[in-house]
């Protein structure tokens, strides 16, 4: 503020009018935390467009575009300027610092330290090299290394601001509530940068300090002068709902017009009407667990078992339960065999309020287009019409419209599932719980097909087609049998009946569209998704589905591309779009390109096979084999305890290279990790038998050896 105050006072001119680089640079890091932020980007922009020659303008530049176009934009920029551009050790430092993180968040480790790495080997004194490594430590999950890191910062540089909220997040995240508070308001008592500001109030106001977090609301506007109209309506939206905790409804109805939020604009609305006036608001203790990747479902299972005073440890449970995300009858699994008393059911507005008052969270389940996630419903207002959710990834309790959230996640329910001590059982006499018995016979038929126990899975089929045949879950467990029969015909006929009773569910569409590539010709393929694109609001998924269509012929590969870009501004991190991209760039000769979108792909997603063998052939082709088969063993390291199916990539990836004996010591690693795993026993009984070992073979079959 001061240093602003100073521009004017000289009449220094507006900044887009300074010529040099480095004063440019300096009018855009001063803009930021001003409230500017979008101008900063645009004097970014042009002191690397008036000087493309200059280092740390190319560094500023590559900041921008990350934070508007994503990753695959900004790496090769990176690249090239650390190639092509004369530049000193610290410069040279920070841009392998940021390009480290940059493939950090595409979760590529092993490129990302090394980047850092080398970065700090040049200045191993330098603040921002240290928060750097911290944020890729971050992304990895390895908290307690990460705040060590920026603890480091701190030393280096006291009070450093990026240091400071990195360190405060990694406290209040690991539930060190008062640490992370302590720092930030020595910080904010030393400096005037709007951004501290603002993460103490976000602290502040889950803590439940109203006053304190409208007074810091107060600071950060006093100290952003330049705020732009996002600023301006995000201070709006805080304000309304503090406001509406303190119970100040009438300025409440006065802010709604400036927050352009539907969200605080409905709520107004309904204050107005005053129908549901003095409804209490209740919010239940559940405390936050952070989930890692994929992790959402076990950080929510212990944190619900934590609010019951029984421990369970995220990762532990993680673990046991997760492989690619973690399947719904897997979390009531573990709920049952573990001593609580479970119940699933459809989620409504009546259920919801009569366990809340009861003092019991419960699980809630919102199924997405492409995905699922797994939260803690743990209070509502009725006085608004919200729930109060605990979201695994956001410290900060969240609150959803409950009618509309009801609505749009009609199809999957959505699902609830509340599970209580077994010493508390009373607590659910009582409850209504809607469709509890649909969802034990669909948990019970997801169990038999686990087990590979079809008629078992028939006869819950049988048993809810005798209770409602018409009703979703009965279609659900048709689709879930024709899934397993591999029956396309009858898969295609339960999501089209199921699409009947929700036609709004993109997911269900999309559904649809792969089950059908093999029946439908292109023509109708592309006709599908051209008419889910011409709805109103369409899932950028399709963006992504017609690239890859177009993508089937080379006439069209600018065609794809154009959608896969559009998509990527969307899906910044779907392995499936790298994937389908990679292939494009392979296929007109980019294979540099290609293999490095091929990594990412697999990096997102390590647990799917096909996009692990991709990567590998492609190393493999450009004489890179080494690379791709060090990789695949990493991969089997982390993950052959969990799945056989890294085993058998890392397998194949041996016998390309000719060194099936490596192979094969590699299949008995896999076998103690997973010495009850048949399908590992079959593949590896084949391998040892083709190899040449028959009594390894016959040893894992229970067969005798043939005379023969």
């Amino acid at each position: 503020l001061q240093a602003h105050q100073l521009v004017q006072s000289r009449a220094l001119g507006e900044p887009h009018t300074w010529s040099g680089p480095d004063e440019l640079i300096l009018a855009g890091r001063l803009l930021t935390p001003l409230g500017a932020s979008r101008r900063s980007d645009v004097l970014h922009y042009l002191a690397y467009r008036r000087h493309p020659e200059h280092a740390r303008a190319a560094l500023y530049y590559g900041f921008g575009i990350a934070a508007r176009f994503g990753v695959l934009r900004t790496l090769p920029h990176l690249c090239q300027a650390l190639e092509s551009l004369e530049m000193g050790e610290v410069t040279r430092a920070d841009m392998l610092a940021f390009r480290g993180y940059l493939t950090g968040t595409m979760r590529d480790f092993s490129r990302a330290h090394a980047d850092v790495d080398a970065a700090l080997e040049m200045v191993p004194d330098r603040a921002w090299l240290w928060c750097e490594r911290s944020s890729v430590l971050r992304l990895e999950d390895r908290y307690e290394e990460a705040l060590e890191a920026a603890e480091r910062a701190l030393e280096l540089r006291p009070f450093y601001r990026v240091a400071v909220e990195q360190a405060a997040d990694l406290c209040y995240l690991a539930n060190r509530d008062e640490q992370a508070i302590g720092l930030l308001e020595e910080a904010a008592s030393k400096s005037e940068v709007s951004y501290i500001i603002a993460r103490l109030s976000a602290y502040y106001s889950e803590l439940g300090e109203i006053d304190k977090t409208l007074e810091a609301l107060d600071r950060y506007e006093a100290l952003t002068p330049l705020a732009d109209k996002h600023s301006i309506q995000w201070l709006a939206r805080r304000r309304s709902d503090l406001l509406y905790l303190k119970g100040d409804l009438p300025k409440v109805i006065e802010l709604a017009p400036a927050t352009e939020s539907k969200y605080h604009k409905r709520i107004a609305k309904r204050l107005e009407a005053g129908e549901h006036a003095g409804g209490k608001r209740v919010k239940l203790p559940v405390g936050f667990v952070r989930q890692h990747e994929m992790t959402c479902a076990p950080a929510t299972l212990s944190a619900i078992a934590a609010f019951w005073g029984k421990g369970a440890d995220h990762l532990e449970l993680a673990e046991e339960i997760c492989y690619d995300g973690t399947a719904g009858h897997s979390e009531r699994n573990w709920a049952e065999t573990n001593g609580y008393v479970v119940r699933e059911f459809r989620v409504t507005w009546e259920v919801a309020v009569a366990l809340i008052d009861r003092g019991i969270p419960f699980t809630l389940t919102t199924v997405e287009t492409t995905s699922a996630h797994l939260q803690a419903l743990i209070g509502y207002d009725a006085q608004i019409g919200v729930f109060l959710i605990r979201d695994p990834t956001h410290k900060h309790f969240r609150e959803f419209w409950a009618e509309g959230f009801l609505e749009d996640y009609g199809s999957s329910g959505p699902r609830g599932m509340v599970f209580v001590p077994q010493e508390r059982a009373e607590l659910l006499d009582g409850i209504e719980f809607p469709e509890v018995e649909f969802y034990d016979r669909m948990h019970a038929l997801q169990r038999a097909l686990e087990v590979h126990d079809r008629p078992a899975a028939v006869a819950e089929h049988a048993a809810l087609e005798e209770l409602a045949p018409g009703h979703r879950m009965t279609i659900s467990a048709e689709r879930s049998l024709a899934r397993y029969d591999s029956d396309t015909l009858k898969l295609v006929g339960a999501l089209e009946r199921l699409i009947e009773l929700y036609p709004k569910d993109q997911g269900l569409h999309l559904s649809k569209l792969n089950n059908m590539r093999a029946l439908w010709s292109w023509e109708e393929k592309c006709e599908f998704v051209r008419s889910q694109l011409a709805k109103k609001r369409p899932d950028s998924v399709y963006l992504r589905e017609m690239g890859e269509l177009l993508s089937d012929d080379a006439r069209y590969y600018e065609g794809a591309l154009y959608y896969f870009r559009r998509a990527m501004q969307a899906r910044p991190r779907d392995a499936d779009l790298l994937h389908n991209m990679a292939g494009v760039y392979w296929d007109q000769g980019k294979l540099e390109q290609a293999t490095e979108l091929y990594r990412f792909a697999t990096c997102l997603e390590p647990a799917w096979e096909y996009l692990a063998d991709s990567y590998f052939k492609a190393t493999r082709f450009l004489r890179q084999g080494e690379e791709g088969l060090a990789f695949l063993r990493t991969r089997f390291e982390r993950q052959g305890a969990k799945s056989a199916l890294p085993a058998m990539t890392l397998f194949d990836a041996y016998t390309a290279l000719d060194r099936a004996g490596e192979g094969l010591a590699m299949l008995d690693e896999a076998l103690e990790k997973r010495p009850d795993d048949g399908r590992l026993m079959l593949f590896a009984s084949g391998k040892f038998s083709a190899y040449n070992r028959p009594d390894r073979a016959a040893a894992l079959t229970g067969s005798k050896r043939s005379e023969q």
